[in-house]
């Protein structure tokens, strides 16, 4: 009889949870104003800003930080630098007297920016949405809010940090350099088109407004094509309602399940937040990047491009929402497979900069069957099966150095380090005196069997084996499920050391433990490799203040080392969301719901900024709950969600 392991099953019924057709779907992305700053300013270059994108696009918009009209951008990431200083700055005046605010409020929602500005007689409501990746419109509304006529005069105006050129004859502006293109166009009758080096004006028109009637404007940005098409106000009514449409879906698709989490207000903020953070770091196919993905983080300029350990885990996060985009994210990274099966560790815009020098730990098998599980998309299983096959394969043909079936991280130009960023956790303690054995040419490993890459190797054969069973290849899947059964039985007696109840890594000659307590024994708790001793583990480590209970809990290195080093030890102490993932899933799938729980409700209510208006960091100050390194960053995004959705 045909055998499919789900572990999303053993979630539900330990969840307790019900059809998410019955959940209501009650997220409205209205009730979610800043769910974090997304003010910018672009005089601040070079420092991390809050930005907006959405469709994939590459540019990127904000609120300026300052009083007045008008939005920050765009940002350009292929420069990255702003195009623009500020656009649709509109200047004001009441019979001949320049207007002065009362009052106003700038406010981000998911997937549109929008500021209210109270004048004594008027209000102005500024809008700034994307219409796809390459349009992005904004909308000006005037209202007269007295009991009298009003005489107006208004002018729109912006600032570039580029050269600006007017285009003859037209009614549109671009601004031009060597990466970008951006061209900017405008609504209604011929505008009086005012240019300088650094700024330029528009509009210039005079008209009457009756109490309670409104004039208003639109603009069309165009990225890198010229404008076929200028909105108009009726345009954008129609397409704002498309926006709003769009994003309550993702909102609602992904998180409108019915757990502890939708019954508290700041824990459905986490769940917006994260969200809002994939949607932003997601960018459209260019140059050598064939298929969309997600950066790892816009904000630092080092993330742009798509990472293999990463893209998996955006995947299997996506698929509830955006299965599409999800799709792409595994496609991308599987564009560039080489003729051994290997996938680069990263990718870019210019392909002569993908990282060959390592690959991430295997992950690829459960993104196509998480994705699977979403879609019921056969043909998309069919052509991504035989690819993860030849990916699983290339790990014991490369990185099994004694031919045990236990493989080791490793490298294809012979260097350490390269070898220590295949196992993802680049500066580990664990490698700290490890060395490198020659496999073959162009095939190095660590001399440690990695106790994570075998359980990740254990799990992917059992997503191959489902895989095979549901394409009907039965000899494929007979095997992969008897393979796993071998792996799980090596895992739990060479990995597990009884004494200190926890799993270590081994010297390749000896299987000797590498006495280094840090988070890839979390790994078989996830894959349960063994109840009893994972239940040992738990009790004994995770639960314990000195090793990884800490203030906020799973740090990647237990609080009690010699070299544990929150503050800058990147892998040597942080607390990072995707491994803080693997340990409370271990933990719900052990049976212990409510211990889980705990731990993850401390790790929400103890990480600076998670429950307010700051950003998802890359990982976290266990001690001090302070959001480390890059802001806005998509696996721990990816990682909250899931952990919302009691997703395995």
């Amino acid at each position: 009889m045909k055998k499919i392991w789900i572990l999303a099953l053993l979630a539900g019924l330990l969840a307790g949870c019900q059809n998410e057709d019955e959940v209501p779907r009650n997220y409205d992305r209205n009730d979610y104003p800043n769910v974090f700053s997304a003010k910018a300013n672009p005089d601040k270059e070079g420092q991390p800003q809050s930005l907006i994108f959405d469709q994939g696009s590459w540019y990127g918009f904000a609120l300026s930080d300052d009083n007045n009209t008008g939005f920050a951008g765009p940002f350009s990431l292929t420069s990255n630098k702003w195009l623009s200083e500020k656009v649709m700055a509109l200047n004001i005046r009441e019979s001949e007297t320049i207007s002065v605010v009362d009052s106003l409020q700038k406010s981000f929602y998911p997937g549109l920016l929008e500021q209210r500005f109270f004048y004594p007689d008027f209000t102005l409501t500024q809008k700034l949405f994307y219409v796809s990746g390459h349009t992005v419109l904004g909308y000006s509304e005037i209202k007269n809010t007295s009991s009298h006529p009003l005489s107006l005069h208004t002018e729109f105006s912006g600032a570039s940090k580029k050269a600006l050129m007017v285009v003859p004859e037209e009614q549109y502006l671009s601004i031009i350099d060597s990466h970008d293109s951006l061209y900017v166009s405008f609504s209604g009758e011929k505008q009086d088109l005012t240019v300088t080096k650094k700024s330029y004006s528009f509009g210039n028109q005079n008209f009457r407004l009756q109490p309670d009637e409104k004039k208003a404007f639109t603009h069309t940005f165009s990225f890198n094509q010229a404008p076929h098409k200028t909105f108009d106000t009726e345009d954008c009514e129609r397409l704002l309602e498309e926006n709003e449409t769009r994003w309550n879906n993702y909102l609602n698709d992904a998180l409108a399940v019915d757990n502890y989490m939708n019954n508290d207000s700041s824990m459905k903020i986490i769940g917006v937040k994260s969200v809002t953070t994939l949607i932003h770091n997601w960018r459209k196919a260019r140059k050598d990047l064939l298929h969309d993905g997600l950066f790892p983080s816009y904000a630092y300029a080092g993330f742009h491009g798509f990472w293999a350990w990463d893209s998996w885990k955006h995947a299997v996060a996506l698929a509830s929402f955006h299965p599409e985009l999800a799709k792409a994210q595994v496609k991308a990274m599987f564009d560039y497979q080489n003729k051994n099966g290997m996938v680069a560790d990263c990718i870019y815009p210019d392909k002569e900069e993908n990282n060959w020098r390592n690959t991430k730990p295997p992950l690829s098998g459960w993104a196509v069957y998480k994705v699977y599980d979403y879609t019921k998309d056969a043909d998309f299983l069919k052509e991504l099966y035989p690819k993860v096959k030849k990916y699983h394969e290339w790990w014991y043909q490369h990185r099994d150095h004694d031919k045990d079936s236990l493989c080791e991280y490793g490298s294809t130009d012979g260097t350490l380090l390269a070898a220590k960023w295949e196992s993802g956790m680049d500066n580990a303690v664990r490698f700290d005196k490890a060395k490198l054995l020659r496999n073959g040419e162009n095939a190095s490993s660590l001399n440690q069997e990695s106790v994570d890459l075998n359980s990740y190797l254990y799990l992917e054969k059992m997503h191959l084996a489902n895989m095979a069973w549901i394409l009907n290849y039965e000899e494929d899947a007979v095997q992969f499920e008897e393979e796993a059964k071998s792996l799980k039985k090596k895992v739990a007696e060479k990995f597990y050391f009884d004494d200190d109840k926890y799993y270590y890594d081994i010297h390749i000659d000896s299987d000797t433990a590498i006495r280094i307590k840090g988070p890839e024994a979390w790994i078989p708790l996830y894959a349960q490799i063994s109840g009893h001793r994972t239940r040992k583990m738990i009790g004994h480590t995770l639960f314990s203040p000195n090793h990884f209970n800490t203030y906020v809990p799973f740090p990647t290195l237990s609080a009690s080392h010699e070299k544990f080093n929150p503050e800058k030890g990147y892998w040597r102490g942080p607390v990072w969301i995707d491994q803080a993932y693997f340990a409370i899933q271990g933990m719900r799938m052990t049976g212990l719901w409510d211990e889980s729980n705990e731990m993850f409700k401390k790790l929400l209510n103890n990480t600076s900024g998670l429950k307010g208006n700051g950003p998802i960091y890359e990982n976290y100050h266990p001690q001090s709950g302070e959001g480390l390194n890059a802001p806005h960053f998509s696996w721990s995004a990816a990682h909250l969600l899931m952990l919302h959705r009691d997703e395995l």
